[in-house]
């Protein structure tokens, strides 16, 4: 909740604008760290709701994104959106409304969803 309070989500996105791709992949890497992180207190009942990063426009990133940039961050937005998606249920169908991405488009991306290490 700190990282939100602090306004911490939103300053990993504002650094992506340095468009350095070293930057660009440990905002990625972060994001899914905190995905990650989020995912494990959801499934052991300490949070419950919409995930911060969906709130703080992270969601919008990462699938804006998700084709671009080195394999390394790809991996990571993989993996962000994977946790997240864990998350919701009907994991597809709510990313994808969030998002505003049709499911077709969001299927060879998350190709794995089993495959998310939690």
């Amino acid at each position: 909740m700190l990282l939100k309070e602090d306004g911490g989500i939103k300053a990993l996105l504002a650094m992506v604008r340095s468009r350095h791709n070293n930057v660009i992949s440990q905002v990625a890497r972060g994001i899914a760290n905190f995905a990650k992180c989020e995912s494990r207190s959801i499934n052991q009942g300490h949070w419950k709701g919409r995930s911060l990063l969906i709130e703080d426009g992270a969601l919008d990133w990462l699938v804006a994104n998700c084709t671009t940039f080195t394999d390394s961050t790809r991996h990571h937005i993989e993996l962000a959106l994977c946790h997240l998606a864990q998350n919701a249920s009907g994991a597809r169908i709510s990313l994808t409304s969030a998002s505003g991405l049709h499911q077709s488009s969001m299927t060879p991306m998350m190709k794995d969803f089993e495959d998310c290490d939690i």
